[in-house]
């Protein structure tokens, strides 16, 4: 896979300047976007390489295609074995708020 490299990111490593706040911002949420995509590309060849195998030694495969959990068996033939329904959270949570998962004392 190939890098690339803006020229503002080129330019900051290069002279050390310090960029204003706005164009570090977009920055960061570039960076967050380009890693997200390789996440989302390693995540799609990972699964496609799965679905490749099991099929090949004759596995069935479990997936969710919208609100239904599939069994897809390896000839083909797909059954419904479970409904998943959404479940609204009771919970309101402001953004940045700070979650704690082990009860306190």
């Amino acid at each position: 896979m190939k890098a690339t490299i803006s020229f503002v990111t080129l330019s900051i490593i290069i002279k050390g300047i310090k960029m204003p706040k706005q164009v570090r911002k977009n920055t960061s949420a570039t960076k967050l976007r380009e890693e997200r995509k390789l996440i989302v590309g390693a995540a799609k060849k990972a699964s496609s390489s799965a679905v490749r195998i099991s099929t090949a030694l004759e596995l069935p495969i479990q997936m969710v295609k919208g609100n239904k959990v599939v069994l897809q068996e390896a000839d083909g033939t797909t059954r419904e074995l479970k409904e998943v329904r959404q479940v609204k959270s009771n919970v309101n949570l402001a953004k940045g708020v700070k979650i704690c998962l082990q009860p306190k004392d």
